[in-house]
C-alpha cells in the first residue's frame, strides 16, 4: 500500500530522471533488501557529505488487508505506520502513523486517507497534535485520461498556507512516451513564487531504452531561471542478468553529474557517480564522488 505523492503522480518519470540514481550526494551508501512472502526487511547505511554516518532499518509486513511498517533510524526519529483498505470502499485506504523523536522527546501522530481509481488520486494527511495538514487531489481528464489537473494544499494551523497547482499531459507515439508537466507554487504571503516545468521523452525499445528530459525552475520574485537537462541510456537490455546504464544531467550553471550502474548478478548491484563544476578544472574541493552498493537476499 504505497503512499501517494502529488509530485510523483504528476511528473514521476521526470522527477526520477533528475533525482534518482545519482549517488554523489553521499560519500558511500550500502543498501540491503530481503523479501519474504509476508515480510520485507531493508537496511540503509550511508556516510553523508558532512561526514555523518546514518543508518535506517525498515520492516514491512502485509497480512490480508493490513500493511504495517516499522522504521528505526539512527537519527533518533522512529515511526510505526499501519494502513488498511476499507471493505465497503475498495478504492480507499486509511492509515495512522506514530513518530517518536528521541532527541527532542517529541511524539507525533499522523492520520491519513487516500483514494485511487481510474478518474482521480486524492490524499489527506493530518497531524492533530502539531496542527499540520496536507491535502491534494489530482484528476485524470479526457477519454484516454491523458490530461492531469490538480492542486495540493499544506499548512500549519491557519497562519501558514502553501498551495501547489499542477497540470500534465501524457501521450504515446508508437514506442515513444511524451510527458509535459507544470507546477505553480505559492503561499499566503508571496502568492505565486515559483514555477517548475518538466518535459520528458522516453523510447520503449526492448533492446536498449533511452530517456531524455528537461526541467525548468523559475523563481518569480527573484526573476531567476534554472534549466537542467538529463539523459538515461541503457547499455544492455532490461532483462540482461548483468544490466548496466549511464545517467547524466547538466544545468545552465554548468553543474554536471554523471553516474554508472552495473548489475553483477541478481544479488549485487554497484552504482558510482560524481558531479563537478564544468566551468573549472576537476579539483577535489569542487568534485563530489559517491558510490552505492545494493545487496539483495
Amino acid at each position: 500500500m504505497s503512499t501517494l505523492k502529488f509530485e510523483k503522480l504528476l511528473a514521476g518519470p521526470s522527477v526520477d530522471l533528475f533525482e534518482k540514481d545519482f549517488p554523489h550526494n553521499n560519500v558511500w551508501h550500502v543498501e540491503t533488501l530481503s523479501k519474504e512472502p509476508t515480510l520485507d526487511m531493508s537496511s540503509d547505511f550511508r556516510l553523508t557529505r558532512t561526514e555523518e554516518l546514518t543508518g535506517l532499518v525498515t520492516l514491512k509486513n502485509v497480512f490480508q488487508n493490513f500493511a504495517t511498517e516499522l522504521s528505526l533510524n539512527s537519527t533518533g526519529v522512529h515511526h510505526l505506520d499501519v494502513t488498511t483498505k476499507l471493505p465497503f470502499l475498495p478504492d480507499a485506504t486509511v492509515g495512522s502513523k506514530y513518530l517518536y523523536d528521541t532527541d527532542k522527546n517529541h511524539h507525533h501522530f499522523l492520520l491519513s486517507s487516500q483514494v485511487e481509481n481510474k478518474f482521480m488520486w486524492s490524499r489527506l494527511e493530518l497531524k492533530p497534535l502539531d496542527f499540520e495538514y496536507n491535502f491534494f487531489s489530482l484528476f485524470r481528464l479526457g477519454s484516454m485520461h491523458r490530461c492531469l489537473l490538480g492542486a495540493e494544499v499544506s499548512g500549519h494551523k491557519l497562519g501558514k498556507l502553501n498551495v501547489t497547482l499542477g497540470s500534465a499531459y501524457k501521450r504515446e507515439f508508437g514506442n515513444n512516451n511524451f510527458l509535459l508537466a507544470m507546477r505553480l507554487f505559492g503561499n499566503k504571503d508571496d502568492y505565486l513564487n515559483r514555477l517548475v516545468g518538466n518535459v520528458h521523452m522516453s523510447k520503449n525499445e526492448e533492446v536498449k531504452p533511452a530517456v531524455l528530459g528537461v526541467t525548468l525552475e523559475h523563481l518569480l520574485k527573484e526573476k531567476k531561471t534554472k534549466l537542467t537537462f538529463g539523459a538515461h541510456w541503457h547499455l544492455t537490455t532490461l532483462d540482461d542478468p548483468h544490466a548496466s546504464f549511464v545517467k547524466a544531467k547538466v544545468d545552465n550553471e554548468a553543474r554536471v553529474a554523471l553516474s554508472f550502474c552495473q548489475k553483477f548478478n541478481s544479488l549485487v548491484t554497484f552504482l558510482f557517480g560524481f558531479d563537478f563544476n564544468g566551468k573549472s578544472p576537476l579539483h577535489e574541493p569542487d568534485v563530489n564522488y559517491g558510490l552505492k552498493l545494493t545487496l539483495k537476499t
